[in-house]
């Protein structure tokens, strides 16, 4: 089930991962150093226990490698993400496309702080947001 543009944010979150996602994107070719920063990103994802998954770029509409938004994910999510249904996670592109098997994906559920960044607040208190 493709993200939904109504539910999808900038990812403007200053975490570790942001950091790492905002100096990777800050280099416009791929030097040593940015490799060396997206093998960072990717070992950062493991440790934090981002899930990882390969989808269609068309479903996601994140195609290039350290790009990254926020996505509140409906109740009815299907696919990859119906795991972290109700919840406002990261979604994170990790690139390495082919074919047969899409685009590598990351995704975690991050904290309330979140809703400060984008100016909203949530429909309730009984949301749950995830943790970082």
């Amino acid at each position: 089930m493709a993200i939904d543009d109504a539910y999808r944010y900038p990812d403007n979150l200053d975490d570790e991962i942001g950091r790492v996602l905002r100096e990777m994107r800050s280099m416009p070719t791929w030097t040593a150093r940015k490799f060396e920063v997206f093998a960072e990103f990717e070992h950062l994802a493991r440790k934090k226990g981002y899930l990882h998954f390969t989808a269609d770029v068309r479903d996601y509409r994140l195609s290039g490698s350290g790009n990254s938004c926020l996505y509140q994910v409906p109740l009815n999510q299907r696919g990859a993400l119906s795991v972290f249904a109700g919840k406002f996670i990261r979604v994170v592109c990790g690139g390495k496309s082919n074919r047969y098997s899409g685009r590598h994906y990351y995704a975690k559920p991050v904290s309330r702080r979140w809703w400060r960044l984008v100016d909203r607040q949530p429909d309730s208190e009984s949301n749950d947001f995830g943790s970082e």
